[in-house]
């Protein structure tokens, strides 16, 4: 046999190179008729054949086995999934323990078994001329329920979402749960992509029904990304990744619908992998740097932070901002790393300037801080850590989070931010106005600034609507007694207006462009010409 999945080798502990005697290795695996079985298998049986298997302990076990031969006849492959078990909990020799290959909330298997089986039917796909469907499935929205309901709640509507997804595939299909409100679906043997389609689409409508919630109830959507699996070539982690890429597009394309893996995301996938590569490599080979563009009091003219901005220095295409990058690195996790190097730099470039005598005491960095670093349990000891290190106090740091995220974080992560503030670091809310923050919300956070976004900002001479969110958002600022900070002041013209509207800082173009470290950004001396372009021209 050239081919045996990892399952049916430490099933009947033999390894794929020891089972060339197809009757001699369903008996080994419990199988009481063996000989019969393996009859059916060689005279060309293609549907998974089914035995429960009696080992010496009288443990029982389902197994589902089927054969795939070559072009030639010989026999290819051999699939044998334990699919459940009956009667002792003792975990007998050659059989996987249940807790090891299955999910404990749901029972679905789980990823070390989905792994396993993707493997066969990737390789049996490969000799076949029907397809292999691996759907992704991702519940909308999940947070919503987990905090408005509990985790209690939360995890029965997993068990639910589970056991929908079991009545409506087909009985040879696999479900598993990745984790959290992951789900996968591995349909082997499909005649078309439509089928494939069609199997989706009822999941979403079986996962939609309501669930019986107390006296209410809970509604629940997904969306499913489908990657097509066809002939030789694609390996299990390639396709999973394919679903996943489909997955969120389907998301982003107003959630509760099903996207297929196409060639459009076959070419972002390859840009996606190939700027991955560039990430790591600037990692590694310290090709990342700062700028860093200066933030001003209104009233004086004073330099009160300078915001750290990340920039990428391509090999061969010179200096990279974050857009060609950002959502790479976020996806890919490695903004993490990236995120805690920024944060260290800054640091250290402020503890630099300051023991130079070119920037005061009191002024501030403020350094953006990424959805999946406010999410990570060390955040308040990285930051730390990061102060510790250059010998700056808290003070000397603030933290920008976008509106976003801030709407997006649960008690845990508000309760890290909370205990940053706390030590003297200031927290700040960037691009508000974007989201859907309230005024009830915004009290509850740990906020100490507000950032107006540049959106608004750039529209407030022309717009009457865009005027009146700048000023809201000031007058917000003013009545929760936090700072308000224009962003993307690029005329003399916004600098008055924000001046009669009360704003308390400012930053932009018409005060001085992000700019490497050997740039220092100057305090202005003479305010009142700012209007006249040159204080710009001595902080740019």
């Amino acid at each position: 046999m050239r081919y045996a999945n990892q399952l049916l080798c430490e099933l009947v502990g033999l390894g794929a190179d020891e089972l060339d005697d197809l009757t001699a290795v369903l008996s080994r695996a419990g199988c009481a008729d063996a000989t019969a079985l393996a009859g059916r298998l060689s005279a060309g049986v293609t549907d998974a054949e089914h035995y429960v298997a009696q080992l010496a302990t009288g443990v029982l076990v389902d197994v589902a086995v089927s054969l795939v031969r070559e072009h030639d006849g010989a026999p290819f492959l051999v699939i044998m999934q334990v699919s459940e078990r009956i009667g002792s909990a003792d975990d007998e020799p050659g059989v996987l323990p249940h807790a090891e290959t299955h999910d404990p909330l749901t029972g679905l298997p789980n990823r070390k078994l989905f792994m396993d089986r993707l493997g066969v039917a990737l390789a049996r796909a490969s000799r076949t001329p029907a397809l292999t469907a691996v759907m992704f499935i991702d519940l909308d929205d999940f947070k919503d329920v987990n905090d408005g309901h509990g985790h209690q709640m939360g995890d029965r509507v997993l068990v639910e979402t589970s056991k929908r997804l079991r009545d409506v595939v087909r009985a040879a299909d696999t479900v598993t749960r990745l984790g959290g409100d992951e789900f996968v679906v591995i349909c082997a043997d499909l005649a078309s992509e439509t089928e494939a389609s069609n199997l989706a689409g009822r999941l979403l409508t079986a996962i939609a029904a309501p669930i019986a919630a107390g006296d209410g109830e809970i509604l629940v959507t997904a969306s499913i990304g489908i990657a097509i699996a066809r002939g030789e070539g694609p390996t299990a982690e390639a396709v999973l990744h394919e679903a996943d890429s489909a997955m969120y597009r389907a998301k982003a394309r107003g959630k509760n619908q099903v996207e297929i893996f196409d060639d459009v995301l076959r070419k972002t996938a390859g840009k996606r992998t190939t700027t991955e590569a560039l990430l790591r490599r600037a990692l590694r080979d310290d090709l990342f740097r700062l700028h860093y563009q200066p933030i001003y009091e209104l009233a004086t003219g004073d330099l009160m932070a300078v915001e750290s901005l990340l920039r990428l220095e391509h090999p061969h295409k010179g200096l990279l901002s974050p857009a060609q990058f950002i959502d790479v690195a976020e996806q890919s996790g490695l903004i993490v790393a990236i995120g805690g190097w920024v944060l260290r730099e800054s640091c250290r470039q402020l503890a630099q300037w300051r023991a130079a005598g070119l920037v005061g005491d009191d002024v501030r960095v403020a350094v953006n801080l990424s959805a999946r670093q406010v999410s990570r349990p060390d955040l308040f000891k990285t930051v730390v850590h990061a102060l510790d290190e250059t010998g700056l106090a808290p003070s000397a740091l603030s933290l920008e989070l976008t509106e976003t995220i801030f709407m997006d974080a649960d008690a845990a992560h508000v309760r890290q931010l909370e205990e940053l503030r706390s030590m003297g670091i200031t927290i700040e809310i960037d691009d508000f106005g974007t989201g859907y923050s309230s005024l009830a919300y915004l009290k509850r956070l740990p906020v100490g600034v507000v950032k107006v976004d540049q959106s608004f900002v750039g529209g407030m001479l022309t717009s009457t609507a865009d005027r009146g969110i700048v000023s809201s958002v000031i007058g917000l600022g003013q009545a929760l007694g936090l700072t308000t900070i224009a962003e993307g002041v690029e005329t003399a013209e916004q600098l008055d207006a924000l001046w009669v509207l009360g704003c308390d800082q400012v930053q932009g173009y018409h005060l001085g462009r992000p700019s490497p470290p050997s740039v220092v950004p100057l305090a202005v001396t003479d305010w009142g010409e700012v209007s006249a372009d040159a204080a710009p021209q001595r902080a740019s």
